[in-house]
């Protein structure tokens, strides 16, 4: 770690040094990469700056309440996969139902087209959606949009949503506002929120305890509001000491 050269030299594995490891995947990109890892019970951290602070950071412990928290976006988007796997696996929703059936009597207006998109379409991104509902740009104030934009905003949005070819399937294209659709359709499926559903079927049978959408006690490691989405988890560096479990049994 004494310089690109040695870092260049040093063979890059699962056990190598955690900051070496955040060091090789940062690269040339601007920013901070944290890495942990979890080796006989253990954890490590280890980080990387670009470019690198004026003095040496001080170390943070495993279970400081300094700990770092990271805002993770799209990861999100994995979970809403998963509670969509094990939906099925429990025969509690099909593939092929359809966001017509499951908002039936719910939302009103629908084309016909968007009514026939599949749960299979919005969670492989070849439903046709555009990539953000109309009225939500990018750029620095989209975490002020995400936060004013509440379910009745959202659902009017899909009422006059124009899909990308006149029906569906499409060829594979990025949708955030698909997948925003395909969190609603679980959650309005088992009368309750995507947060309570990641929480109670994902997060709370890993023991991923500090990955939460309130931040609570968790505040003071964060330095700025979070916008109320569904794509704004936020989670620490901290690995999970539990095996994975894809079908965690219902909560009680």
């Amino acid at each position: 770690m004494a310089g690109p050269a040695a870092a260049q030299l040093q063979p890059l594995t699962l056990a190598s040094d955690p900051a070496f490891i955040a060091k090789a995947a940062l690269g040339p990109e601007r920013g901070t990469l944290v890495v942990g890892t979890l080796r006989g019970g253990k954890p490590a951290y280890g980080a990387a700056y670009n470019p690198e602070p004026p003095s040496s950071p001080r170390p943070i412990e495993p279970n400081s309440a300094e700990q770092p928290m990271f805002e993770i976006g799209s990861i999100t988007k994995v979970f809403t996969g998963l509670l969509l796997a094990q939906a099925v696996e429990r025969g509690d929703l099909k593939l092929d139902d359809t966001v017509g059936k499951l908002l039936a009597g719910k939302v009103e207006g629908l084309s016909p087209a968007v009514a026939s998109v599949t749960l299979r379409q919005l969670v492989t991104h070849t439903g046709c959606m555009p990539v953000m509902a109309d009225g939500v740009a990018g750029g620095p104030a989209l975490a002020e949009q995400f936060r004013s934009f509440d379910k009745p905003m959202f659902w009017a949005a899909l009422a006059r949503i124009k899909l990308t070819a006149a029906a569906p399937p499409c060829e594979g294209s990025y949708s955030n506002f698909g997948m925003a659709l395909l969190g609603q359709l679980l959650a309005e499926h088992y009368g309750t929120s995507w947060g309570e559903l990641v929480r109670a079927r994902i997060t709370e049978p890993l023991g991923m305890n500090d990955t939460v959408i309130t931040l609570g006690d968790k505040a003071r490691a964060w330095p700025r509001p979070l916008p109320a989405t569904a794509a704004s988890r936020c989670s620490t560096c901290r690995p999970t000491r539990r095996p994975a479990r894809c079908v965690p049994p219902p909560p009680t």
